[in-house]
């Protein structure tokens, strides 16, 4: 199998690369908990940047987030794409 470089680790190459620069595209972990929650305001936020009509929110300092794209590699190689 051949890899390629995904966040400065090798990885399977069939793996999607993760762009942290285009959250537009696709939603998160963090996001999804959002969207199932009950917090109408954060939802509507949310659905703002989305949209493009607002700037993403800092998340630099929410050790969840930082977690989850240090181990991003690590989770698409524990849970094969079906």
């Amino acid at each position: 199998m051949t890899t390629v470089q995904a966040n400065g680790v090798d990885a399977p190459n069939h793996i999607i690369r993760f762009n942290p620069n285009d959250r537009r595209h696709f939603i998160g972990g963090s996001e999804a908990r959002i969207i199932m929650g009950d917090d109408q305001d954060s939802l509507t936020r949310l659905w703002r940047e989305k949209r493009g009509e607002t700037e993403p929110q800092d998340l630099s300092d929410n050790l969840i987030v930082q977690l989850g794209t240090v181990t991003e590699v690590l989770n698409r190689a524990w849970l094969p794409a079906r």
